[in-house]
């Protein structure tokens, strides 16, 4: 600064501060709005990109010196001297009367003048939003749900990759479909595949030792398998008596004779094992202590724990598990009234048979059972914790649900379930095991929008609308939503969205 310069001071105060980002260059440019004082009444409104240097007692305050342009016709304001001036808010600038030199500023006599906090920029293909400056659609036992329609169109929480299934062999390899084109491996080498090389081994020594007992010839791995490829043949007849089967005379002139004698197994070598025939270990007689409800259950416990075993090392599912309940037909006596056949009969109104009902996991491109666990009685939280979890906090649903997936925990693979398994705790427990999980709620409602999404109206069939729970990173965990069939069907996912997916076709 030469001598006999003056020095022009204005008062000014910020009012806005924003920040864009060019996403070519990924540069971030920060604009500065503020008023200036020009005296005699006038208030001119400036943007500018300022020069910005943080102060070192306080983060949040900035020195921000005006542009040039400002110092246009200086000489008109009046001269604030350093006696009058304030020593917060002011400007220093120095006028020239051809050009607009730079200014020279002096950190120490730049004014300290407060700005917003800058915010960083938000990726806008990212549709997460504030949970502070959001409200709720919905509020359900304090869990929050959110609106966010072009959301739902997304996946929750990623996308989840297609997975094909498959059969390990003995020496590793994995046969899936369309692997086995030249037919190296037959119908029989695949049920050996699947069936626990264990089982069939115990059931050959427990089959022995009741054949011994009446005097029968002893069985061998052989035949049993025979045995069970006879059972299966007999699926694709209708008769009224075993003994047709191997009968030599037709029943009509369109019908031939079944004459099973040709499988190499008389009619009678088959009675005899079908009578001798077990499944698994059970004691001559009953423990002390142990009930007769338990005690007949001896007779599958063994054939189900190997099976489960033999399933999670040797079968590789596709990436959908679904999980649901099925029921074994039981035509003999049983039920809790008599300790004598099925100890826990089954009759519900929604199933087509009665019997022995079944908790299971299947695969959901093959259908092939990954996992059983048999309801043994009325009340199943008197079973204790068999999966050895300790999760007696849970639902029992839940509870049960994660005894049946817990083998493929941490493989990403999505489970679908029924009422009986969904809500949303059952959601979250699966998101902490690496799994994602899309069930249809009905009485399990505890945080879930029901009050929300039941009064909505809807014109077609088809119509949807989902609501999303968000994490503590702004994500979407979680999504609630209804789907309009002939009925409104309430669902919970973690994974997937709403967009139009392809038509599901029924074979």
């Amino acid at each position: 600064m030469s001598e006999g310069d003056t020095t022009k001071v204005i008062v000014g105060t910020v009012v806005e501060v924003t920040t864009t980002r060019k996403p070519q260059t990924n540069r971030t440019s920060t604009f500065v709005t503020a008023d200036f004082d020009l005296g005699g009444g006038a208030v001119n409104v400036k943007a500018f990109v300022p020069d910005l240097t943080t102060s070192p007692n306080d983060a949040d305050t900035a020195a921000v010196a005006a542009p040039n342009n400002m110092l246009e016709n200086i000489d008109a304001l009046p001269t604030v001297t350093a006696d009058t001036a304030t020593e917060t808010d002011l400007f220093h600038m120095e006028a020239g009367v051809d050009q607009h030199p730079i200014l020279e500023q002096d950190t120490e006599s730049l004014v300290q003048l407060p700005v917003l906090p800058i915010v960083p920029n938000a990726d806008f293909g990212n549709n997460n939003f504030s949970e502070a400056e959001a409200v709720p659609a919905a509020v359900a036992h304090g869990t929050k749900w959110y609106e966010d329609d072009e959301a739902t169109l997304n996946d929750t929480n990623g996308s989840v990759p297609i997975k094909d299934f498959g059969i390990s062999t003995p020496v590793g390899e994995v046969l899936g479909p369309n692997s086995d084109i030249g037919g190296k491996y037959s119908r029989l080498e695949y049920f050996l595949l699947m069936f626990p090389p264990k089982q069939l081994t115990t059931m050959c020594q427990l089959t022995n030792n009741a054949l011994v007992q009446q005097n029968k010839h002893i069985i061998t791995t052989g035949e049993l398998l025979r045995f069970f490829g006879i059972v299966i043949l007999t699926t694709k007849f209708e008769y009224t008596s075993r003994s047709q089967l191997w009968s030599t005379t037709a029943l009509s002139k369109y019908i031939p004779a079944r004459c099973f004698g040709r499988t190499g197994m008389s009619r009678q070598r088959f009675n005899d094992i079908w009578q001798c025939l077990c499944w698994s270990e059970q004691p001559p007689e009953r423990p002390e202590g142990m009930s007769s409800q338990s005690y007949r259950w001896k007779r599958v416990d063994g054939f189900v724990a190997r099976y489960n075993d033999h399933q999670s090392t040797a079968f590789k599912p596709s990436h959908m598990i679904c999980v649901d309940e099925s029921i074994s037909r039981w035509y003999g006596q049983g039920g809790n009234w008599i300790n004598h056949g099925l100890p826990m009969y089954v009759a519900i109104d929604r199933k087509p048979e009665n019997g022995c009902e079944i908790q299971n996991a299947a695969c959901g491109c093959s259908g092939i059972m990954l996992r059983l666990k048999l309801v043994k009685s009325k009340t199943a939280r008197e079973e204790g914790d068999e999966g050895g979890l300790s999760d007696n906090h849970l639902l029992l649903g839940t509870r049960i649900l994660k005894e049946l997936v817990t083998p493929w925990a941490w493989t990403n693979q999505v489970v679908c379930a029924d009422s009986y398994f969904a809500s949303v705790g059952a959601a979250l427990e699966l998101r902490q095991i690496g799994l994602g999980f899309i069930g249809v709620v009905k009485s399990a409602t505890k945080h879930f929008p029901m009050a929300y999404l039941s009064r909505l109206e809807f014109n077609h069939r088809g119509d949807r609308k989902g609501l999303l729970m968000k994490d503590g990173l702004n994500g979407s965990s979680l999504m609630a939503f209804v789907w309009i069939d002939r009925d409104c069907r309430y669902f919970i996912s973690s994974v997937s969205s709403l967009d139009a997916g392809s038509p599901f076709v029924r074979y």
